[in-house]
């Protein structure tokens, strides 16, 4: 698949190594992005060959046997790879497929690079670097949904025209989109997708406060016998405190260990690729946030039972 430059630098594809190489004149081999799952690497060579055929014919002009052409070393082309890019990433312009334009949104424009292939290789080529590969020549098409981009100060009447044409002419699947009708639509479905959800945000907050109170209180409460030996051992409440936040600490420190690694497992793995909510750094990172939260909430809770406690009393039911 090749991209033009321009595109190319507006959007690149996440890369889990490398980096995208517009143009490399150092480098006789045209650089290209695969995707991870192909088993190449940053550095590594594809070297490959068109198939051909041999054919055996009949007097009357009739084939009536073919075979494989053994490829000669003439035969091969290479590549470069100067990047990875995961599985699941979406690629720009990779669906080909019939969509109603009176419902597209950003999904027809971006595709799954996964949905296509499963463990081939798909190439990413810039247009600088694909010169290289037809030496200098254009000889190259466009595949599935395309992007016109025009020139800047052209006059509308010229872009009139020119949509026109391509709808006479029926090119593709005969409609076109504008920029601004995709914006339009796919903020009214990522919006559509966040009131769907809203509800169940909402539940699952609340659900987390009550618990949150709700465990910390019960555990600040199971806590008392241990204080109160503490207490009477001469322990003022200050320091029984600082032992409920250290405890609290630890936990909230395990806690985000534990966090971490699934994220790290996230990323190895692949994992939640298909989920609607991705968990990515960011959801991480408010995981974090409320880890404190929760041991704001710990101590807090620790402070106002340990401070309304009365010693006399924790001994007569100790």
């Amino acid at each position: 698949m090749i991209y033009s430059d321009k595109l190319l630098e507006r959007y690149t594809p996440p890369l889990k190594s490398g980096k995208l190489v517009l143009s490399d004149p150092a480098d006789p081999l045209p650089n290209v992005l695969v995707n991870e799952s192909s088993g190449y690497r940053v550095g590594d060579e594809i070297r490959f060959y068109q198939i051909q055929y041999e054919y055996t014919y009949d007097d009357e002009g009739n084939v009536t046997d073919s075979r494989e052409k053994e490829p000669t070393e003439s035969d091969y082309q290479s590549l470069r790879v100067s990047g990875v890019y995961g599985d699941n990433t979406k690629l720009l312009l990779m669906n080909g497929g019939a969509v109603d334009s009176e419902l597209a949104d950003y999904r027809t424009i971006y595709n799954d690079i996964s949905s296509l292939q499963s463990g081939g290789c798909t190439i990413l080529m810039s247009e600088s670097e694909a010169k290289k590969y037809w030496n200098n020549q254009e000889h190259y098409a466009v595949f599935g949904i395309g992007m016109v981009m025009y020139e800047d100060g052209l006059d509308s009447s010229v872009k009139r025209a020119n949509l026109e044409a391509f709808t006479a002419k029926n090119v593709g699947q005969n409609w076109t989109l504008n920029n601004r009708d995709l914006y339009k639509d796919s903020h009214t479905y990522c919006f559509q997708q966040v009131y769907t959800m809203m509800p169940f945000m909402i539940g699952i907050l609340i659900l987390f406060f009550l618990s949150m109170i709700s465990v910390n209180s019960f555990s600040a409460v199971r806590k008392l016998r241990t204080y109160t030996i503490y207490r009477v051992c001469g322990m003022p409440w200050g320091k029984c405190l600082s032992i409920a936040a250290y405890k609290s600490l630890l936990i909230t420190a395990a806690a985000g260990i534990l966090c971490g690694l699934l994220m790290l497992l996230k990323e190895r793995f692949n994992l939640f690729s298909n989920f609607l909510v991705s968990f990515g750094w960011m959801q991480g990172l408010f995981c974090l946030l409320f880890l404190l939260l929760n041991m704001g909430i710990a101590v807090l809770i620790s402070a106002v039972v340990l401070r309304h406690a009365q010693i006399n009393q924790l001994l007569h039911e100790t």
